[in-house]
């Protein structure tokens, strides 16, 4: 399935300001795409990235145009993108669950003619409840006209569903995954997910026991909440879970914090030791925190160790 790059904007500042997420959905990112596109900080880093990449447009200037030409989408007027699945259906291709509703200041019919362009197919089209839906055979992808600034793409069901919860035929997503993602607030990025029980079973493994420290806990995880904000030229970032135990939220500050502990005295560069030490780690009823802020320089110490070595 393709979910094009084009549509990447769409939902409003509060999770769950009437967006029709899908009940059936797991889990759920939102983007503030013109906050994000037009941050210095993001201009900054995309900068100094670029100085490795010379294939990259030259300025994040320049990369937001080849966007607009090639799919007739302005990322700086597109106000948010809201991406949602079920995690469990990712590896089952044939019955994959996963949307992005868009909502932005747009030409729905350039960007349906330029995605026809890029994916050389022609869309063929139908009404459901009222609606236009553009299909694509090939790839197995819809595109949902929910108004005339937002438009839902992703699997047919997907689309279908939230079509359904904006028609007030199915109640939108409401619990864990959505109270997580409001209690984070209008970070530029903010997402949520119930993890699925093979996931929690293999968080809860023991780490080598020359870490000594259980992560047994974390099975107790009812859903995993983060956020990345933009204020400046520095970046906060935010990692929420909440547990179903509430004794078990300590035990896992402790497994964080001695993870932690351990990293600082086994890494040898001093920007990466500098941000573990920056890491602030609280727990709060059923609710573990985890929080950074990290300079642009910082930011781009991470990346440089983080990629990959030749």
């Amino acid at each position: 399935m393709i979910l094009p790059a084009a549509l990447a904007g769409g939902f409003s500042p509060s999770a769950s300001d009437n967006a029709p997420i899908p009940p059936a959905a797991n889990a759920v990112v939102k983007i503030q795409v013109d906050k994000l596109v037009n941050n210095p900080a993001l201009k900054v880093a995309y900068g100094e990235l670029v100085k490795n990449h010379p294939d990259w447009a030259q300025t994040a200037d320049d990369a937001l145009n080849q966007v607009l030409s090639k799919t007739g989408l302005d990322l700086a007027n597109t106000y948010s993108a809201l991406f949602f699945a079920d995690i469990e259906s990712a590896g089952d291709a044939n019955n994959m669950y996963a949307g992005v509703i868009v909502t932005g200041a747009f030409s729905q019919s350039t960007l349906i003619e330029r995605l026809e362009e890029q994916t050389r197919q022609n869309l063929t089209t139908t009404e459901y409840k009222g609606l236009t839906v553009y299909m694509a055979a090939q790839d197995k992808y819809e595109i949902g006209l929910l108004s005339q600034s937002e438009l839902v793409a992703g699997t047919a069901k997907a689309v279908r569903d939230t079509i359904d919860v904006r028609r007030g035929d199915q109640k939108a997503l409401s619990g864990s995954v959505i109270d997580t993602l409001d209690r984070l607030g209008s970070a530029v990025i903010t997402g949520a997910f119930a993890p699925p029980e093979a996931i929690r079973i293999q968080l809860g493994k023991e780490v080598p026991q020359q870490y000594s420290a259980s992560l047994g806990a974390f099975q107790n995880i009812d859903a995993i909440g983060f956020s990345v904000d933009l204020p400046g030229l520095s970046v906060n970032a935010r990692v929420d879970a909440r547990f179903t135990i509430s004794s078990s939220v300590q035990d896992a500050r402790d497994a964080i914090t001695g993870l932690i502990s351990i990293g600082k005295g086994t890494t040898q560069d001093p920007n990466l030791k500098a941000i573990l030490g920056n890491i602030q780690v609280t727990a709060s009823g059923s609710w573990l925190s985890v929080r950074e802020t990290m300079s642009a320089a910082e930011i781009a110490s991470l990346v440089g160790f983080l990629q990959p070595k030749e």
